[in-house]
């Protein structure tokens, strides 16, 4: 599990030197999904949803407490 923690966090740095620096594709609008009993890498795109109650132009959700 050490290791796995250890390659995540290389990658999230190299991710935050990418946006700094502003070389190469940057993750963002991508999710990168990790398989690390078969080392393998995926990626999805997805697009922002204007319609989205949480966070979309007319947000409809503005307090995400349990108050009922």
């Amino acid at each position: 599990m050490g290791a796995l923690a250890g390659v995540l966090r290389s990658m999230m740095a190299l991710e935050a030197i990418r946006e700094i620096v502003g070389f190469g594709e940057g993750l963002v609008g991508r999710l990168v999904m990790i398989d690390a009993r078969a080392m393998r890498f995926e990626t999805l795109r997805y697009a922002r949803d204007p319609a989205n109650p949480l966070n979309g132009d007319k947000p409809t959700i503005v307090d995400l407490s349990a108050h009922s």
